[in-house]
């Protein structure tokens, strides 16, 4: 059974209080000369009549209106409780999925900077593929085509062609792409001289020489100052000027013959 409240004890109280001063009205003497009471009251009277009646109804009530307005602070202090608390649990939930934001951005940049580097790590290893390739391709190639073989030729005093042989008994890349430049850059020790040229079954393979050098030595910028060393080492860019310097007068001529 639900309680009554303030609200409705305090109407009942005033309805009992209202039934009780009518009561005692009704039943108190009648006054000198007069056959009802109230009728004969004077102004002041009935003045003090309600009064005497009010008042209380009066107390009563602001006794209600104050119990309800402190239930209602009470009510509101509560609620502001009630909303400082969830404030302060929002807080801590906000700083949560900040620290789970700045966590998570961290993880993110560390997986980041992981694929960067893996990623640097495989253009790096792929460049070096690139650059060990081309050195391979090319002491094979001339190893194949060139060594032991009457491919070049040099300009006699009496202006005949001699043909120049070049050898080499060694088996690596860089010992086999050394010996050539040096040979190449040495020709005129032979007795021959300029004009050098190629023989045009050869011009075909000096440019896939070219190509594997420039494959090379672009794959070795990319990959570390070792790489380059390597090629200021076997002379590289001497070897370049001879086979240009080859290929050109080869064409040159090429061209002249009528």
């Amino acid at each position: 059974m639900r309680r009554p409240n303030v609200t409705q004890i305090v109407a009942l109280t005033s309805v009992a209080w209202l039934g009780l001063a009518l009561a005692l009205a009704l039943v108190s003497g009648y006054p000198e000369g007069c056959d009802q009471v109230l009728p004969c009251l004077a102004l002041n009277e009935w003045g003090d009549t309600l009064a005497g009646v009010f008042a209380p109804l009066a107390f009563f009530w602001l006794v209600a209106a104050v119990f309800i307005q402190s239930k209602e602070l009470q009510a509101q202090r509560l609620e502001l409780q009630a909303t400082r608390d969830e404030m302060r649990h929002q807080r801590k939930l906000m700083a949560a999925q900040a620290d789970e934001a700045r966590n998570q951005a961290a993880f993110i940049g560390a997986q980041t900077e992981i694929l960067v580097r893996q990623d640097a790590a495989a253009q790096g290893a792929a460049r070096n593929a690139d650059f060990e390739g081309a050195l391979a391709d090319l002491a094979n190639l001339v190893d194949l085509r060139w060594n032991g073989k009457n491919w070049l030729w040099g300009t006699a005093e009496n202006g005949e062609r001699g043909p120049l042989n070049w050898r080499t008994t060694n088996n690596g890349r860089e010992e086999i792409i050394r010996d050539l430049t040096q040979f190449l850059s040495r020709k005129t020790v032979t007795g021959l001289k300029s004009p050098f040229g190629i023989s045009s079954q050869e011009l075909q393979v000096a440019r896939a020489v070219l190509t594997y050098i420039d494959t090379a030595s672009q794959a070795a910028a990319d990959c570390s100052p070792r790489h380059v060393a390597l090629l200021s080492l076997l002379e590289i860019p001497t070897l370049v000027n001879e086979i240009e310097q080859l290929i050109e007068q080869t064409e040159s001529m090429m061209r002249d013959v009528p």
